[in-house]
């Protein structure tokens, strides 16, 4: 049990991604030398349905990420979050990214803190924070996309 909720907790924080783009070298649209770059895969989106009960991250957000270990690095995120009692699944597209563009995440909401992962192939960015209302800020590690590691915040949509 202990380790399924390490992964599911490694596979949120891959799908924000953020920690993979630029390589520290560049602004909010640089990419690293040979990084794909272009179109991109399609924006996450939601399905139609009632609002989120209280203290509920069911829906749409959006966000931004900052790398603390390649400034200026940064860049946008949206994410769309499921939600079944503590845990968390959805969907994550992280623009300005080329190691985790887009991800599938999985996750834990315990009260307000928040922890999530997200995977892409072999790549994942893990997500710890918390939530206040319809916001949320937090950190984020990335371990396969240069060891990158920066601040989050995001805002539901």
């Amino acid at each position: 049990m202990r380790k399924a909720r390490i992964v599911i907790v490694l596979l949120v924080f891959v799908a924000l991604a953020p920690a993979c783009s630029g390589g520290g070298t560049g602004g909010s649209t640089s990419s690293p030398a040979g990084s794909p770059t272009g179109g991109g895969p399609s924006p996450v989106t939601t399905s139609p349905g009632s609002t989120p009960s209280a203290g509920s991250v069911t829906g749409a957000w959006k966000g931004t990420w900052e790398s603390t270990k390649y400034p200026p690095a940064n860049g946008t995120f949206d994410v769309v979050f499921a939600q079944t009692g503590q845990a968390l699944s959805g969907t994550v597209r992280v623009n300005e990214s080329t190691c985790i563009p887009v991800g599938t995440l999985t996750g834990v909401l315990a009260g307000s803190a928040i922890n999530f992962g997200a995977v892409e192939g072999a790549h994942t960015v893990t997500y710890t924070g918390s939530v206040q209302g319809d916001s949320m800020s937090g950190t984020y590690k990335a371990p396969q996309c240069a060891d990158d590691a920066g601040t989050w915040t995001a805002t539901r949509v």
